[in-house]
């Protein structure tokens, strides 16, 4: 919950922020995408160091980390300073990601993998609603608060770690040789390409809602649209949690095949009907089918990648998932921009969804 909190502490006060740091509108907004960008950069470095360190050694650094960063924002507010210091939060939660969802694997019973990994995917999109409600409220008594709001809520989770945290180290020092097979997994390659096409389709709804909630609609009232956009991300949130336990009766390709075809009918739909009210609804469950699949993805990387290699082969699926939601977003408005409808935008990700289904298929010994 506290890495959806990093992820998203500024956005919903953009404007505010705008004016005190006295900056234009690109230069702002360099402030959320440089953490998103440090974020996915690291991805596969991340993994690496957690398998060769140990999952809850990482884990401590890496919250101690944005902790830091977000706090000295308190005390030095220049621009360029906490720009250095967002980078440094994005890299903080790129091995946080990493390290957490592994330690949270290993710790769990195999029958219960799939429902704790979408628990904590579940909790970093509900951790993302906080800042919509907390961050406004914030700024009205002190702009520095939302940085020592921001790194409070890291002081829990390293405190348990620090006081009751078990350490899982390799059972052998892990060499170049033994990292060949995860980077050369197929699968793991495929499984990172499912993620990009699910995780860049919430993250390209969740970008673009608002703007196409008023065109659809011809509603201006942008906190109305809001209060609908954070319910369309507690959506994201409960979906991820949901997969997790659909994971006790489904396996989890067939999951990843169903969400697949519910969220190609609600691509097209969205493209061609006119009726706001079963868009608004069908935008919704776009949403859900893109996010219920986190835990069967995580749940099959680890089974490919192996105890062992895990983090690796998270890092390699969350850096391509991270790929496809910085320039799915992009894309899509270039399309908007050049067709002036959103029909072809959502032609597009169903484009992506068909081509992520026949993908599905080359996954051949986790079909059953």
């Amino acid at each position: 919950m506290g890495l959806g909190v990093v992820f998203m502490n500024l956005p919903p006060i953009l404007p505010s922020l705008k004016t005190i740091y006295g900056v234009s509108n690109a230069r702002i907004a360099f402030l959320v995408t440089s953490l998103i960008m440090a974020h996915g950069a690291v991805q596969i470095p991340a993994g690496l160091f957690t398998d060769r360190v140990g999952v809850r050694k990482t884990l401590i650094i890496s919250l101690f980390l944005v902790f830091v960063s977000s706090l000295l924002c308190v005390f030095n507010t220049k621009y360029e300073f906490v720009l250095v210091m967002r980078i440094l939060s994005g890299i903080g939660s790129g091995f946080a990601f990493g390290s957490g969802i592994k330690y949270a694997t290993l710790f769990a019973r195999e029958s219960h993998r799939g429902v704790v990994q979408g628990i904590f995917g579940g909790s970093f999109s509900i951790g993302a609603i906080f800042p919509f409600f907390l961050m406004p409220a914030l700024i009205e008594i002190d702009w520095k608060l939302i940085y020592l709001g921001t790194s409070l809520f890291f002081v829990i989770p390293i405190t348990l770690l620090v006081g009751w945290g078990e350490e899982v180290k390799p059972s052998s020092v892990i060499t170049l040789t033994d990292l060949k097979s995860v980077f050369s997994s197929q699968a793991v390659w495929i499984l990172g390409t499912l993620h990009a096409i699910f995780f860049g389709g919430v993250i390209t709804l969740g970008t673009w809602f608002s703007t196409f909630a008023i065109h659809a609609s011809q509603m201006e009232s942008l906190r109305v649209i809001g209060a609908w956009g954070a319910l369309v991300m507690f959506v994201s949130g409960l979906a991820r949690v949901m997969g997790g336990f659909f994971l006790r009766r489904l396996s989890a390709i067939k999951i990843i095949r169903y969400s697949f075809l519910v969220l190609l009918f609600s691509y097209f739909f969205l493209a061609f009907s006119n009726h706001f009210g079963y868009r608004l609804l069908f935008f919704g469950l776009a949403i859900y089918m893109s996010s219920v699949t986190f835990g069967p993805i995580f749940l099959l990387s680890f089974i490919v990648s192996g105890s062992e290699l895990a983090a690796t082969g998270f890092g390699i699926v969350n850096f391509i998932a991270n790929m496809g939601s910085l320039f799915f977003p992009i894309l899509f408005g270039y399309l908007i921009d050049l067709t002036g409808t959103y029909e072809v935008p959502f032609l597009f990700l169903g484009g992506l969804v068909m081509m992520g289904m026949f993908l599905t298929f080359l996954l051949k010994e986790y079909t059953k």
